[in-house]
């Protein structure tokens, strides 16, 4: 097996453990509970999701073996908010991250801290600068489980010469052990890198040929050369910054093209580390005692018709940065599609129950799906809520040069914020137009998937009791920043972290 190309080392692994392979659950419920969130994760760019892929064949096997959730919303689409709704299953007027970066206050509950109560081991393999130890993220996990997760080197979770060697080598000698761990990275951030080496495409095409255009090497990597000294401005200012460059529209879809190719290229990359997770815990003889959470904190608005900026996320509420993948593999759980809206705050009580692991009442605002998952009732009904972030001001002043990014954002004022509900297919949101008034918006996904045709009616009753509904929910979001005191506190270190990630200079 070993000598095997990963992608399909796991499509065989998945494929007879169905059929009876030799792990098996020791009391119906999981012992290991992986929770695994990666960064800037576009769910159209998966094969769960769209059937037009053809680079993630390890998340393909997985979602065939699990359930997968069709209509998952994230907070916010910027990684410190959304990690911690996902680690605390509440939102921003109680976890208190508007921005990152922002330290979780201690007084949140987070899903290791429920695990640890529990009487589970808790691990934290970390790997995102906006939601660290250092940010106290790793509430509920003793420091000496706690460890660096290196995205130089992201297959540390499958050597064994590393922490996890230990803990899988732990749980498959001793039956009564249990264990919660959590894993955050990413490798598909903007401006994209992993994309750029060479072997990333070269195995992106060896899966695919169709996902690789028609771009020689040396133009390739002269456009991503392009896209990483213009970024920023490229991002933020789009339409000023190709009359400045003086970029033809021919050019223009070039660049949009190389840089989507770097995008699925890092995908692809994210997609075999998935795999090697997944066959070392096989080999371990853990995966069928393995509740295995796959989720993004958000996703990626690449480039298109519509969007107010190009290649980012965070401060516009494009549906691909908001919509993101949730999939769940576990004993008792059957394959399958949940088509109902979930948001991330919901992973949190719905994973817990999974495990047998209760809540402090009131300690979440999501909702335990569990029951829907095994299938034992219908999904409920949920409305998914969603909002912009906001500005540190050190970021906000260094952004002053870009007039499209001035219209939305001139201050740090959270009442600049955009929110959105999600109900089935309908979007409704409240944002900035032009600069100059916020208005309100109705889109049908299943006809609009972009959200390009604007269906609001004045005067429709349910139209306007939305409306409302989106008021009080900003109104909500405004007081809970006041109460956090965010605009006195930003981290002396901000700057610095957010460079990291491409955010500031």
């Amino acid at each position: 097996m070993a000598s095997l190309p990963r992608a399909l080392l796991l499509a065989l692994v998945l494929g007879s453990t169905a059929c009876g392979g030799r792990s098996t659950p020791a009391s119906g419920g999981p012992r290991l509970v992986l929770l695994v969130a990666t960064c800037t994760l576009a769910k159209n760019s998966l094969e769960p999701y769209d059937l037009r892929v053809c680079w993630t064949p390890n998340l393909a096997a997985l979602a065939r073996q699990g359930v997968v959730f069709e209509r998952h919303e994230t907070e916010a689409g910027q990684s410190g908010c959304d990690f911690a709704a996902l680690f605390t299953g509440t939102q921003a007027d109680r976890h208190g991250i508007y921005h990152h970066p922002t330290e979780l206050a201690d007084a949140s509950t987070t899903i290791a801290e429920a695990f640890a109560a529990a009487g589970w081991e808790t691990y934290f393999w970390f790997g995102h600068p906006m939601a660290s130890p250092e940010l106290h993220y790793d509430q509920g996990v003793p420091r000496e489980h706690q460890y660096a997760f290196q995205t130089s080197d992201p297959h540390s979770l499958a050597r064994a010469d590393v922490p996890s060697e230990q803990l899988y080598a732990h749980l498959a000698a001793d039956p009564s052990a249990h264990a919660y761990a959590q894993l955050n990275f990413t490798v598909t951030h903007v401006p994209y890198p992993v994309g750029r080496n060479p072997r990333p495409r070269a195995a992106l095409r060896a899966l695919c040929s169709s996902a690789v255009p028609d771009i020689a090497e040396d133009e390739f990597q002269e456009l991503m050369t392009l896209a990483e000294a213009n970024l920023r401005a490229l991002q933020w200012d789009f339409d000023a910054t190709v009359a400045k460059l003086g970029l033809a529209p021919e050019r223009v879809a070039r660049l949009a093209q190389a840089l989507e190719l770097a995008y699925r290229a890092s995908v692809e990359q994210l997609d075999s580390y998935l795999g090697e997770i997944l066959v070392n815990l096989e080999q371990h003889g853990l995966l069928e005692q393995t509740l295995f959470v796959f989720t993004a904190d958000h996703g990626e608005a690449l480039h298109r018709e519509g969007l107010e900026f190009h290649w980012t996320h965070g401060l516009q509420l494009a549906p691909e940065c908001l919509d993101v993948p949730w999939i769940l593999r576990g004993p008792g759980i059957a394959p399958g599609r949940y088509a109902g809206v979930t948001r991330s705050i919901d992973v949190f009580p719905t994973v817990a129950a999974l495990a047998g692991v209760p809540l402090p009442r009131g300690a979440v605002d999501g909702v335990d799906l569990s029951r829907a998952v095994l299938g034992r009732e219908p999904p409920p009904h949920l409305v998914a809520y969603s909002h912009t972030t906001t500005l540190i001001p050190s970021l906000a002043e260094e952004s002053r040069e870009w007039g499209r990014f001035r219209i939305f954002y001139p201050r740090t004022d959270p009442e600049l914020m955009w929110v959105r509900a999600r109900d089935g297919e309908r979007v409704y949101q409240l944002r900035n137009l032009d600069g100059e008034r916020f208005g309100f918006q109705v889109f049908d996904l299943a006809r609009d998937p972009f959200e390009l045709h604007d269906l609001a009616a004045a005067g429709d009753p349910a139209q306007s009791a939305m409306r409302a509904e989106l008021e009080r929910y900003k109104r909500r979001l405004v007081e809970g920043f006041a109460r956090a005191g965010l605009a006195e506190r930003a981290g002396a270190n901000a700057l610095e972290r957010l460079r990291g990630l491409g955010y500031a200079r």
